[in-house]
């Protein structure tokens, strides 16, 4: 993991491109990369196991993530397996199924009170109104008691000034503060400098358990708008 706080890293980077002076927009320019940076990829070290938590008999559905069994923002559930109450040992592996729109009542006709037996899958769905938060519901409900382990990938907590970020590399951390501060003076070194940030990106992801295929996101133009220019303008330069 990386070993410099946050103010050190927006010290370092905005030292690079000349400005000390974007303070304030450089810890919103860094939260805002690392919360992308944490959704674009299947991070090892963003990895967690959860549980075990207790299914009853019939149980049809568990609320998980960001105030659920935990208070972590849930971005993904990788595994899930059942457990034996007494022993802990793996009974099953269940299959994960994902749907992105909160279901309609009767989506799951599986799910359904009358239909019990050994669970085979977990279907895996977001709750609206709760971003990180999901139901997990069972198919078909389990005909007897039984524990649920869950492998997930989380979101960390936005930033504070002093904190030091959940990253692999404060190399790149910096590179990406220095590259959006020269975008935002209009320094025509922006895109050479987006473009390093993507090849360590891409470094990072291969030395630490990911790979080169999918190189983003280093500056996206729709979030990180040049000051004055074509780009389209967001929150970010107000």
């Amino acid at each position: 993991m990386g070993q410099m706080t946050n103010t050190d890293i927006i010290s370092e980077a905005l030292e690079l491109a000349g400005n000390s002076g974007l303070t304030a927009r450089a810890q919103v320019w860094l939260n805002t990369w690392l919360q992308r940076v944490y959704t674009h990829w299947a991070w090892p070290f963003l990895r967690n196991h959860y549980g075990p938590f207790d299914i009853a008999v019939g149980a049809q559905s568990l609320a998980f993530g960001n105030g659920a069994q935990t208070t972590d923002r849930i971005h993904s559930v990788n595994r899930a397996l059942l457990t034996d109450p007494v022993s802990g040992v793996v009974s099953t592996e269940l299959k994960l199924s994902g749907s992105s729109k909160v279901p309609a009542p009767d989506m799951f006709t599986s799910v359904s009170a009358s239909n019990l037996g050994r669970p085979h899958t977990l279907h895996v769905v977001p709750v609206a109104a709760t971003p990180g938060q999901w139901t997990l519901y069972f198919s078909p409900r389990p005909s007897q008691a039984t524990r649920l382990v869950l492998v997930a990938q989380y979101t960390p907590e936005f930033l504070d000034v002093d904190d030091t970020p959940l990253y692999l590399n404060d190399e790149t951390m910096i590179q990406a503060v220095y590259a959006q501060a020269l975008r935002h003076q209009q320094d025509e070194r922006w895109q050479a400098e987006d473009a390093v940030l993507r090849r360590m990106i891409a470094a990072d992801r291969t030395v630490h358990g990911g790979g080169a295929d999918e190189i983003g996101p280093g500056l996206d133009t729709t979030r990180f708008a040049q000051r004055g220019g074509t780009a389209p303008r967001n929150w970010l330069d107000d």
